[in-house]
């Protein structure tokens, strides 16, 4: 029950931070440069399969 109610939680948050994360990273390219840095850092340490990786994709192009 536990689980499901963090990521409940962390959905919720993500749905509502998205477009303030989005301005900030506008307003200063720099932090959307720190946040890309921080993210290549984490799927270094946290690989996923190939698979998933080429759907993730698929899916990021549908919505664009």
């Amino acid at each position: 029950m536990w689980n499901w109610m963090v990521e409940k939680w962390d959905w919720w948050i993500y749905c509502r931070s998205y477009h303030s994360m989005r301005r900030m990273c506008k307003k200063n390219p720099g932090y959307a440069y720190l946040l890309e840095l921080r993210i290549k850092e984490y799927r270094r340490q946290n690989p996923m399969p190939e698979s998933l990786e080429r759907a993730t994709e698929e899916f990021h192009r549908a919505l664009s």
